[in-house]
């Protein structure tokens, strides 16, 4: 629970900071509108983020290092290749942080779907 309510907790501040505070980042006025137009993308993707560092952990400590190892390599491939022609397609800031809660939401299905396996707690109980 307390993971949780942290992970809430973040993703509303982080909604709420380049509302209220863009001019912290940078000056350029421009940009301050454009960081306040993805705050709630920004808030989203923290959330999911948060989730998804968590399963990320049960699945290092299971022993899955190899399997982790090569779906980052896929997903890296894919978020890049797909970040790029979509933002070829439809350029702007929201296009990019709208990429990440994908990015994210692809990356906690798979770490969910891998805990939820079987054969990941027979190897964490084999060990010593």
């Amino acid at each position: 629970r307390l993971s949780a309510s942290w992970g809430v907790v973040n993703a509303a501040l982080a909604s709420l900071l380049p509302l209220l505070l863009a001019g912290v980042f940078t000056s350029d006025p421009a940009v301050q509108a454009g960081v306040g137009t993805v705050a709630l993308q920004m808030a989203v993707g923290l959330l999911l983020h948060c989730t998804t560092l968590t399963l990320e952990g049960v699945i290092l400590a299971s022993g899955s290092g190899k399997w982790l190892a090569k779906v980052y390599w896929v997903n890296s491939v894919l978020f890049a290749g797909g970040l790029w022609l979509s933002v070829r397609r439809w350029p702007g800031l929201s296009t990019v942080w709208m990429a990440m809660m994908l990015f994210q939401g692809v990356r906690l299905a798979q770490f969910s779907w891998r805990t939820r396996e079987d054969h990941w707690r027979q190897s964490a109980n084999a060990s010593p």
